[in-house]
């Protein structure tokens, strides 16, 4: 089973040792979950997407991103996540 996660905020604020990886990690945990699919775009999604079975970057993430993600999909704004979610054939 896989958990796909979006994140698309405005702010964020961080705390020292904890990221979006480590919150993943206690679910999966919890669920008794094997692996998951990540969408990033940035720099704070970078310990979740090298986490990931499958990491997503949308579209206007940033260049050196893109790179190390395993599929670039559209802009969020251009349906990104949909869009990859069909490619993958999860809907």
């Amino acid at each position: 089973m896989f958990f796909v996660l979006a994140i698309s905020m405005v702010g964020m604020v961080f705390f020292k040792g904890i990221n979006k990886k480590k919150g993943i990690e206690k679910m999966l945990e919890y669920y008794n979950m094997d692996g998951y699919v990540a969408f990033g775009d940035s720099n704070n999604d970078l310990e979740m997407m090298k986490g990931a079975d499958i990491s997503i970057c949308l579209g206007q993430g940033l260049e050196t991103f893109k790179k190390v993600s395993t599929y670039v999909t559209d802009a969020v704004l251009e349906d990104g996540i949909y869009n990859a979610c069909k490619k993958y054939k999860w809907i």
